[in-house]
């Protein structure tokens, strides 16, 4: 049996987030180290629960199911330079940080108390399907209360310039169009609430 599911906040984010945009929440200092993905994704996050009348940094059981497509690629090409720059032993541990998949999931998870499980889909085009599917299975097995949807991508330069000139073996990727580095989040029920915005059936 097909299990509703109920959107109490959403939220989006395509440009650069400043610091004050997290000042209702976060102070600048403790963002230094995040990288551009992860502040997207965590700003749409803070919006969506805010919209949906939840806490934003208090502890909660929510869970957390995170789709990115090729993740950080920025931040993959940074840490790659880097050990050509610098060599192995002196290669930037920032940006490997940032490269590693699940980096935003624990950026979101440590910055929004989330104490629910977490997965990261990277699936390309499919990545947000399969965030949706995980984040019902933990809805529907009564392993979190809510579940905050994020889904996420960043670009690397070069990518964007191969995918004009060769659409069909990249067509994993986003249109060239399309903003570098795009977020949403969504705050998802197993039941409807007085702060339902919408359904997915």
């Amino acid at each position: 049996m097909a299990l509703d599911l109920y959107i109490e906040g959403f939220a989006s984010c395509a440009q650069e987030p400043k610091p004050e945009d997290f000042s209702p929440w976060f102070e600048a200092r403790r963002l230094r180290r995040v990288d551009g993905l992860s502040a997207r994704l965590l700003l749409s996050a803070c919006r969506a629960l805010e919209m949906a009348g939840q806490p934003v940094t208090q502890e909660k059981p929510f869970g957390l199911s995170l789709g990115v497509g090729p993740g950080s690629l920025q931040n993959t090409c940074k840490f790659m330079d880097s050990i050509l720059q610098d060599g192995d032993e002196l290669s930037s541990p920032t940006a490997f940080a940032g490269s590693v998949h699940n980096a935003p999931g624990l950026t979101l998870s440590l910055f929004l108390n989330l104490r629910g499980p977490c997965v990261t889909s990277g699936q390309f085009n499919t990545s947000f399907g399969a965030a949706l599917l995980t984040a019902r299975a933990f809805l529907h097995n009564g392993m979190a209360p809510y579940v905050l949807l994020a889904v996420g991508d960043s670009l690397n330069p070069v990518a964007r310039a191969l995918n004009r000139q060769y659409p069909a073996r990249l067509a994993c990727t986003p249109a060239p169009d399309t903003a570098p580095v795009q977020a949403a989040a969504f705050l998802l029920s197993p039941q409807k609430t007085p702060a339902s915005k919408a359904r997915i059936m």
